[in-house]
């Protein structure tokens, strides 16, 4: 089960480098036991491009799946968010 989930998390960051180009920010994900934070994902800037990220990655809210992104001031959903 650990390894499971430990090879689930790896193929969600190899997921995140190879699908995404645009900027440099965190991301906040699901995890077995609280929500994690990390650092230095790259992430698109467009709501266009974070849409494609979560079907790429998944559903919102199972394990593992990036719900969250910081702007650089503060945490936005990964969906419905404005493009700027």
């Amino acid at each position: 089960m650990l390894l499971d989930l430990l090879v689930k998390e790896y193929n969600i960051a190899r997921a995140l480098r190879a699908h995404l180009r645009n900027g440099r920010t965190m991301v906040r994900e699901v995890t077995a036991d609280r929500t994690r934070i990390t650092a230095n994902a790259v992430m698109p800037e467009t709501a266009a491009a974070r849409e494609q990220l979560l079907e790429a990655l998944g559903q919102p809210l199972t394990l593992g799946a990036v719900t969250e992104f910081w702007n650089g001031s503060n945490w936005e959903p990964l969906t419905g968010a404005s493009d700027s």
